[in-house]
C-alpha cells in the first residue's frame, strides 16, 4: 500500500533479516524520513540475537519508531 504521503510494506522475517531487509526493504525507503516499524507476533517466535539484529538494523534511519506487539500471558 502506497500513497504520497505514505507507504506500507509487508516483509516476512523467516529468512535472513540481514539480507531480507537490505537487499529487499531498504531499496524501498529513504532513511531521512519518519519511519515507523510494526512487529506482530514474530519476535518471540526468533531467537534473541535475531531480534535484536532486527531491531538493531533500523538504527540507520535518522527518525524511527518501533511498535512490537507479542501475545504473552495467555491461558
Amino acid at each position: 500500500m502506497s500513497s504520497d504521503t505514505y507507504t506500507l510494506l509487508p516483509l516476512d522475517l523467516k529468512s535472513n533479516p540481514a539480507t531480507t531487509l537490505t537487499e529487499e526493504l531498504l531499496p524501498l525507503l529513504d532513511p531521512s524520513l519518519p519511519t515507523l516499524f510494526l512487529a506482530e507476533c514474530v519476535l518471540c517466535y526468533l531467537k534473541p540475537e535475531v531480534g535484536a539484529e532486527i531491531i538493531g538494523w533500523f538504527d540507520r534511519f535518522d527518525d524511527c519508531a518501533g511498535v512490537v506487539y507479542e501475545m504473552c500471558g495467555l491461558e
